[in-house]
């Protein structure tokens, strides 16, 4: 039985999204979305979307992949199952929008904070259940105890 490969597009290519392990063996260091989603033989990383041409390019370079300025562009290119969105809190429901008013996909992955404060995140939440969108929050778990005792 094969594996199912869900299509990835990684949308914010600052530090979370690119940069940590940027610099590092890709395979002992897996500290950012792109480096997660390129190397997991379930999904399929097929864009990467940031504002900053730079980042934009990087991107390309280290993973061979498009990438693209704008959300819209990459979308009309791209109907991917998941969408990573690694962009500044601040910036998350105009993305959230931006995203709706291309395509639905099957699944929203956000970095937290999610929203900029708590109408922004009801928003987000709205939003995602309306166009029928899975809408998952990332956060750190250092502070569980599970965590400190896996780590210990």
């Amino acid at each position: 039985m094969s594996k199912k490969i869900f299509s990835c597009v990684l949308i914010g290519l600052g530090d979370i999204g690119l940069k940590y392990d940027f610099h590092k063996d890709q395979k002992l260091y897996v500290q950012t979305h792109a480096n997660a989603i390129f190397s997991n033989p379930g999904f399929d990383l097929q864009a990467g979307v940031d504002v900053d041409i730079n980042a934009c390019n990087a991107f390309t370079k280290k993973y061979n992949i498009r990438s693209y300025a704008l959300v819209e562009d990459a979308l009309n290119q791209v109907k991917p199952d998941l969408i990573i969105l690694a962009v500044p809190t601040c910036s998350q429901l105009d993305v959230i929008k931006q995203i709706t008013r291309c395509f639905a996909p099957k699944a929203i992955l956000c970095e937290k904070p999610m929203g900029d404060n708590l109408e922004d995140g009801k928003k987000i939440v709205s939003i995602c259940k309306k166009n029928d969108i899975n809408l998952y929050v990332n956060y750190v778990r250092r502070c569980l105890p599970e965590s400190k005792e896996i780590k210990n």
